[in-house]
């Protein structure tokens, strides 16, 4: 799903899995309001490490950028945190699960556990209110249409002379 390196961002609700913004490559600060589903659409392998920042989440790419989820590791009252999906639409989605070390002052490096999971609806606190078809449709929609950016953005090679 995500080609010519870009690499779109998907913030779900954690506690009924709707879609709450999408973000895109060029963001840098994602700021989390609630506690959230994070759904990068490339695979883990386009991240070349993790730091937690007090309650923040910072993740540097390997293609240099890197982006901020604020508040990541903000819980609600039963204890539960944002989480971080990879989710490229070909391989297996693999849900990236964080340690709790508390908040920390300065930067420090964090290395999560990678687990399969069958779709994000396994993180939703509410599965009940959770439907996959509506979200399946959702993303759908905007696969298209930066598919369609993607395609008008390619420019052709210039003459030479």
């Amino acid at each position: 799903m995500a080609q010519n390196g870009s690499v779109v961002i998907d913030v779900l609700s954690r506690t009924n899995g709707a879609v709450i913004s999408q973000v895109s490559n060029a963001s840098q600060d994602v700021t989390l309001n609630q506690i959230s589903i994070v759904r990068v659409h490339a695979t883990r392998d386009a991240v070349a490490s993790y730091e937690r920042v007090g309650n923040d989440l910072v993740i540097h790419m390997k293609d240099g950028r890197t982006v901020r989820y604020h508040s990541f590791f903000d819980t609600d009252g039963k204890g539960h945190h944002s989480e971080l999906v990879f989710d490229d639409g070909v391989h297996p989605i693999e849900h990236a699960a964080f340690v709790d070390t508390g908040a920390t002052a300065g930067a420090v490096p964090i290395v999560p556990a990678y687990e399969t999971i069958p779709d994000v609806g396994a993180l939703v606190l509410d599965s009940s209110n959770f439907d996959p078809a509506v979200l399946g449709a959702i993303l759908g929609v905007v696969a298209l249409g930066a598919g369609i950016a993607i395609a008008a953005g390619g420019g052709g090679g210039g003459g030479g002379g």
